[in-house]
């Protein structure tokens, strides 16, 4: 015992000589010049930073902790720049005998890499170029001469074999290129000749020609290209470069290009609400999209990683007091992930200004990416959805125009399929298509959209018929292929193929329309064009999105709930729609359904129900009426199953998603085949849900559902087709008092509204002003005659 507090004793008191002011101790003074060449941290900031010792700010004291854990004689190039960092930070405050150790241990970090070649995957040697890069420029005082050299030459030779490559600017291979370059240049500057050359090819050709043009014209909202997961590992590559080249150089590459300051809050909304723990430590998870190739803690570091970046940056810009305050979130969220801790420690700045996050909006337009982010509120409790409707731009996006994913508590509609291979069976004919998603089936058999897949052009049969949403081919009357595209693109304006060529083949679906109000967010998304494949099988497939939000001065207990029209309008008659939903396990099987065969069921029933372990998901196909439900499960793979054949994930790949269940009818001979679904989300501790209606209309340029709430039941309708012009539209409401969202109508444009008895007729005329997305949106009261 006394051994032990002995111990104990000489730790504290080695931690607190590390930590006492620089006025107190025979100590270093903070160096006046920058140092050689300061990445991420000059001048100022080592000021700043040595000021955050000096009140054991916690995010530092995990770093030393971590430091003199004996694992760190392993000598792991990774440890480098935490090590780095140690002794940089230490060297400033205090002498002591710890500063040469991590100094020496650091630098070992370097000195091992330059005995290997780089691997020939480009994310595997940017981080290793980068480690070593970082260590060398905070390490710096710990090399020789001849070391700085040896390790500056080892970066230069190393980096030049990968700098010839040629990516496409909307992927991550190429912002990871970007970064390689970038460091490699700037940590070897000065003790290389070529290193210039590298730094400026990176600025240059990497940057200015390839990435800024995409970004530029394609940026608007912070998206990226390859959606969520490859996009928190590209993301952070471009902005660590950036700063890099701030710090280093005094370049700016950040101000006036919109996408950087847009990101901020593009961040914030991929980040699900619910803090998760791992290790002890607290993070926010992000939403999964496209191929999840990363582990999802490290995506949540790395997204973290860019806020925190992000603020320090743009500290004026008015989203970074909402990321402020979100990355000091009450309940301490922190990198998971050891190694990139020392990245935290250098760029979070505590005394940042916040501002409250009632403040902030609910909902997040990442317009050219095509994705809509709708936020309840900002607490932990939140109901999140996420809508994508976009262009198709690089090799990890899957067909997923028009597709949902829920959050209350936990994932409830998440997208399916494994990550098993770039271009496995699987990936070819699950994962990375339609059926995998919360979105539509339009089901012709005659069709054959996906000649370009992955595996690159391959004869009919090849890859299977999932009803989904074509490749990026146009075809002609005969349903032949006049032009095809490569599953990525080029780049803007630059490659074999460019987006502004393409851009036909490439635009799947687009956002139109989006609002925000305090008691309903709204999203509309045209997937027209993602459906006319081969047999040209639909000539309008659009979805509107209406989330619902409880309270109000009306009735403070109304349900939360999601209301999912499909407009569908079809010129295969013989087509089947389905509505397509993943859960994260087994659902409520109603009794009226009968096994098809292991894992599979088929009957007449309108709900499911799925049961998770916070919160009840409820869907409810409330038209069509009385449809056909298909149930595949996970018993022998059978959720990824597809027309008659099933395409399992190979090995353990994790899954999200193990249950799929569809809704639809048979082909009936009609063209117009509207879809309205009703998806209610409710804790344990929620009231009961309301019943839920179908609207009642005799017109057929109309669809929606009835919300029967107690008080003030809501009326949700949606014009079909075009917005209203010289003919009427008619539906019936319930009696008393009611509230009416009405969709689908021209921006801006005056309606007259009459109410009749049990009738709401709606036409164009002097009246109410539609909002700019189209909607309008009244309460009836007929004891007071009343209208808002």
């Amino acid at each position: 015992m006394l051994k032990r507090a002995f111990k104990q004793l000489c730790f504290i008191i080695i931690l607190c000589a590390a930590a006492i002011p620089v006025w107190a101790q025979d100590a270093k003074p903070v160096q006046t010049e920058p140092r050689h060449p300061g990445i991420f941290i000059n001048h100022s900031r080592l000021v700043e930073l040595t000021k955050l010792i000096q009140r054991l700010n916690p995010w530092w004291i995990n770093i030393l902790d971590w430091s003199r854990e004996p694992a760190r004689n392993n000598i792991l190039i990774e440890d480098g720049p935490s090590l780095a960092l140690s002794y940089l930070m230490i060297s400033q405050n205090v002498s002591s005998s710890i500063t040469k150790t991590q100094g020496d241990l650091a630098k070992a970090c370097a000195l091992k890499a330059v005995d290997i070649n780089l691997p020939n995957d480009v994310f595997a040697a940017s981080d290793l170029v980068a480690q070593v890069a970082l260590t060398l420029d905070w390490a710096w005082d710990a090399f020789s001469e001849t070391e700085r050299k040896k390790v500056a030459n080892w970066l230069v030779n190393q980096t030049s074999r990968f700098s010839r490559l040629n990516y496409s600017c909307f992927t991550g291979e190429n912002a990871a290129l970007f970064r390689m370059m970038t460091l490699a240049g700037l940590a070897a500057d000065g003790q290389d000749s070529r290193a210039a050359g590298l730094w400026k090819q990176a600025l240059q050709i990497r940057y200015k020609e390839h990435l800024l043009p995409c970004l530029q014209n394609l940026g608007k909202g912070g998206g990226w290209f390859e959606d969520v997961v490859a996009g928190s590992r590209a993301g952070l590559h471009i902005i660590e470069s950036a700063a890099a080249f701030k710090t280093a150089k005094g370049l700016d590459l950040i101000t006036g290009v919109d996408w950087y300051k847009d990101r901020m809050l593009q961040l914030m909304f991929t980040a699900l609400p619910r803090v998760q723990r791992r290790n002890g430590l607290s993070y926010f998870p992000i939403a999964p999209g496209g191929d999840r190739s990363l582990d999802p803690v490290l995506s949540a570091d790395y997204s973290r990683l860019q806020l925190i970046m992000l603020t320090a940056l743009l500290p004026d810009e008015p989203s970074a007091g909402w990321a402020q305050a979100w990355v000091l979130h009450s309940q301490r969220p922190a990198m998971i992930n050891r190694h990139v801790r020392a990245l935290e420690f250098v760029w979070l700045q505590p005394l940042l200004r916040q501002e409250p996050l009632v403040t902030a909006p609910r909902v997040w337009l990442a317009k050219d990416a095509g994705r809509v982010y709708m936020r309840s509120d900002w607490s932990q409790r939140a109901t999140w959805l996420k809508f994508s409707c976009g262009p198709h731009f690089a090799a990890r996006q899957h067909l997923n125009a028009a597709s949902l994913q829920l959050f209350k508590n936990e994932m409830l509609l998440p997208p399916g399929g494994a990550y098993d291979g770039f271009a496995t069976s699987h990936a070819l004919n699950y994962a990375a298509r339609s059926i995998a998603q919360n979105t539509l089936r339009i089901i012709d058999p005659d069709e054959y959209s996906w000649q370009v897949m992955r595996a690159g052009n391959k004869p009919q049969g090849t890859y299977a018929n999932d009803g989904g949403q074509r490749a990026f081919s146009g075809f002609d009357s005969k349903d032949g292929t006049i032009v095809a595209a490569p599953w990525t693109s080029s780049g803007w304006d630059q490659g074999e193929s460019p987006y502004n060529k393409f851009k036909k083949l490439y635009e799947l679906g687009k956002i139109t329309a989006t609002e925000s109000k305090l008691r309903f967010q709204y999203a509309k998304g045209d997937a027209t064009a993602a459906y006319q494949g081969s047999t040209n099988k639909a000539r309008r497939v659009v979805r509107h999105v209406i989330h619902l939000l409880p309270g109000g001065p009306q009735d403070p207990s109304s349900a939360n709930l999601v209301v999912v029209v499909d407009d569908v309008s079809l010129n295969r008659t013989k087509a089947q729609v389905r509505f397509v939903a993943h859960l994260p396990g087994k659902p409520e099987i109603p009794g009226a359904m009968q096994s098809i065969g292991p894992g599979r069921y088929q009957g007449k029933n309108d709900r499911i129900i799925y049961k998770g372990q916070a919160t009840n998901l409820e869907i409810i196909s409330v038209m069509p009426q009385n449809p056909n439900m298909y149930v595949f499960g996970r018993k022998n793979n059978a959720d990824a199953w597809v027309n008659g054949r099933n395409y399992p994930p190979k090995g353990q790949a994790g899954e999200l998603s193990r249950w799929r269940v569809e809704f639809g009818s048979d082909p009936d001979g009609k063209s117009v085949r509207p879809m309205v679904t009703a998806l209610i989300p409710a804790g344990f501790d929620d009231p009961p849900s309301p019943s839920i209606r179908p609207l009642p209309t005799a017109s057929g340029n109309t669809a929606g559902l009835v919300v029967m709430d107690s008080a003030w039941p809501r009326v949700v309708v949606v014009k079909l087709g075009s917005p209203l012009d010289k003919e009427e539209m008619a539906y019936g409401y319930p009696a008393g008092r009611s509230r009416h969202l009405v969709a689908g109508l021209e921006p801006g444009a005056e309606y007259q509204v009459k109410m009749l008895e049990n009738r709401i007729i709606i036409s164009k005329g002097k009246g109410l002003t539609s909002s700019p997305a189209g909607l309008l949106a009244f309460m009836l009261e007929p004891q007071s005659n009343s209208k808002k």
